[in-house]
């Protein structure tokens, strides 16, 4: 969480100086996991740089463990989501993994895209 200064302009004028304008936008990070606190599904926190969304309710389970309690949640820049290893995937979700887009076939979780009969399809 914190507010950070923006400042932008605009060069695409034929005045002399450029607009230019300064901004400042608050960024709400989930907070910081905690061993002593209980999360329910659904709830998000930060670990490790990364962002996780509780599967079920929890407590003393760190985030990273691939069949754990958490899901990383890592997006595109464009929202897609990015395959992480700890993600639940459902039938017709898709994922983004090495550049490539994926379709999960059924529902996938640990499982990497792209291997030989597995959950996942390339997209067009």
């Amino acid at each position: 969480m914190g507010s950070h200064d923006l400042t932008a302009s605009y060069a695409g004028s034929d005045l002399p100086t450029p607009a230019t304008a300064t901004v400042t936008v608050t960024v709400g990070l989930p907070t910081a996991w905690n061993s002593s606190t209980v999360y329910d599904t659904g709830d998000t926190v930060s670990y490790q740089g990364k962002l996780y969304q509780a599967s079920w309710w929890t407590q003393n389970q760190k985030p990273g463990d691939p069949t754990g309690p958490w899901q990383e949640i890592t997006p595109a820049e464009d929202g897609t989501p990015m395959w992480t290893a700890s993600r639940i995937f459902q039938a017709g979700d898709v994922a983004i993994y090495q550049g490539t887009m994926y379709k999960a076939k059924w529902y996938t979780r640990n499982q990497v895209p792209g291997t030989p009969n597995g959950p996942w399809s390339v997209t067009d």
